[in-house]
């Protein structure tokens, strides 16, 4: 394999599990936390969403793949999940160059993914797609509800945090028991731990956004160094088990937006 290949491969761990678990910690406790939480949201809904259509729709993906992938191929969740990501990002900031980041990041990943030879066309088509509809659409709804949202009691919003993703964890898992994805428990517990947490976090301590660069620098540095250490013990003393599983990601979720923000709090930086 050329570099290349390898080139192509970077660019497509740019929309893995493991990229978006650096990202949504650096946006979280470095850059605004209210916007991590909001991208977060629309996220995970994503990802759940990706998997549920792919378990419909059973469409495989090309033979003589350059990696090895499991799933099924439409849509891409690779395509999706990054127009998903940065598509939000970039409307909701209006910023020219997180717009061109935007841009660049959807179109060289997507492109990634045929180079790989993992999907077919109409498979990152159908995932740019679905992206941008649940961006302006999630857009849209935030914005006229957002002040009604910001008026119901700590208490109702707290349950309504939790209520969602169980709610999807369990309707994906009574329609795909036989065969579910592994990747849902991880994004339901995500979901969960994210949502929950940043309540509880706003609630019991709120950390404030950090304006002074070298304090950004520390709390990212901080905040991956104990997430990473907290990923792999869990997946050492945790591995297998579905719910297993949507236990482990939902903690570290937890870890990310209260854990991490009262140790931040406690050093004032």
């Amino acid at each position: 394999m050329g570099w290349i290949f390898y080139f192509w491969l970077f660019i497509t761990y740019l929309g893995s599990e493991y990229f978006y678990l650096v990202a949504l910690t650096t946006l979280y406790l470095a850059v605004n936390k209210k916007l991590c939480y909001k991208t977060a949201l629309i996220l995970f809904f994503s990802m759940w969403l990706n998997n549920l259509l792919k378990d419909l729709f059973k469409l495989e993906r090309p033979p003589d793949r350059l990696i090895e992938v499991s799933g099924y191929g439409f849509p891409s969740g690779h395509a999706q999940n990054s127009t998903t990501f940065w598509g939000y990002l970039a409307i909701t900031t209006q910023n020219v160059f997180v717009i061109f980041l935007a841009i660049v990041l959807i179109i060289l990943i997507s492109y990634s993914r045929l180079y790989l030879n993992v999907h077919y066309p109409i498979d990152v088509v159908g995932g740019i797609f679905i992206g941008i509809f649940l961006v302006f659409t999630y857009y849209l709804l935030s914005k006229f509800f957002e002040e009604k949202v910001e008026k119901i009691p700590f208490g109702l919003k707290f349950f309504i945090s939790g209520f969602v993703p169980l709610m999807l964890f369990a309707l994906y898992t009574i329609l795909f028991f036989v065969e579910a994805s592994e990747d849902v428990p991880r994004i339901c517990g995500a979901y969960l731990g994210f949502a929950a947490g940043y309540l509880l976090e706003g609630e019991i301590i709120g950390m404030m956004d950090s304006q002074i660069f070298k304090f950004k620098v520390f709390r990212c540095f901080l905040g991956l160094i104990i997430v990473f250490i907290t990923y792999l013990l869990l997946s050492i003393l945790f591995s297998a088990g579905f719910y297993i599983v949507f236990i482990r990601y939902m903690l570290i979720a937890l870890l990310v937006t209260v854990l991490v923000p009262f140790l931040i709090k406690m050093l004032k930086i």
